[in-house]
């Protein structure tokens, strides 16, 4: 007999591996800004407004069940706004995510039209995060996103994960090398692939040396490597 235990433990050992090792070792410096760092600017209160508006109420709520609405009504008071801005500031500035939102609950769905739902390759874990962390995340992605574009720090011909920019500039800009080609009387050939689990087996490592190669400044990196660090996820399988 298959119980609830066995099922979390196939879906943990399944889809929670760690990063693959990597040959070469890297070790970023959190601790030591550098002269080329981009500069860092406090978040205003208007960023966190914004965030916080642009949330759904209706969206699922984390591990501690307090939802947007919750959010939104505290963001409201007086004195509850000021308190969670000062809240945002200071884990930014500080460089920490607090332990209590790095806690999810992991609920496990079918996918569709699987022939065999025994494997855990059949389901997707959708993570449901405390929505006061949500929203830090969205600032921070916010700025990340930002300073790509102001200082060039993604390639020209990259249209994920930057602003203005879409799927449909990638196929007009893949249509013109493709018609430019014709016009010289010229073959166009094509490989398009899909890294399984690319950013489920990201190596933080990895990541946060690419980060500190851009000259990302020093709070967002320190932010980023306490967002990604003792992490913790209770899966849940058909409710419990």
């Amino acid at each position: 007999m298959v119980t609830h235990q066995d099922k979390c433990n196939a879906l943990r050992a399944e889809l929670y591996q760690p990063p693959p090792h990597l040959e070469e070792e890297h070790t970023p410096d959190l601790k030591n800004p550098q002269a080329e760092d981009l500069p860092f600017e406090k978040i205003t209160f208007n960023e966190v407004n914004k965030a916080i508006s642009s949330t759904s109420s209706s969206s699922a709520p984390g591990y501690s069940q307090m939802n947007y609405q919750v959010v939104k009504w505290a963001w409201r008071n007086e004195i509850g706004c000021q308190y969670i801005f000062l809240l945002m500031q200071k884990c930014l500035k500080g460089g920490y995510h607090p332990k209590s939102w790095r806690k999810a609950i992991a609920v496990a769905l079918r996918k569709l039209g699987k022939a065999d739902y025994s494997n855990p390759r059949a389901y997707c874990l959708i993570t449901l995060l405390e929505c006061l962390g949500k929203i830090l995340k969205k600032i921070v992605a916010c700025w990340l996103t930002f300073l790509a574009g102001k200082y060039d720090l993604v390639p020209a011909n990259q249209f994920g994960g930057r602003s203005n920019s879409s799927t449909v500039d990638a196929l007009l800009m893949f249509t013109n090398d493709v018609q430019c080609t014709w016009n010289h009387k010229l073959v166009t050939s094509a490989l398009t692939f899909n890294i399984k689990g690319y950013f489920d087996f990201m190596n933080h490592n990895r990541l946060l040396s690419e980060l500190r190669q851009k000259h990302i400044p020093l709070e967002y990196m320190k932010w980023v490597s306490s967002f990604l660090s003792n992490r913790e996820a209770a899966i849940c399988v058909n409710g419990k």
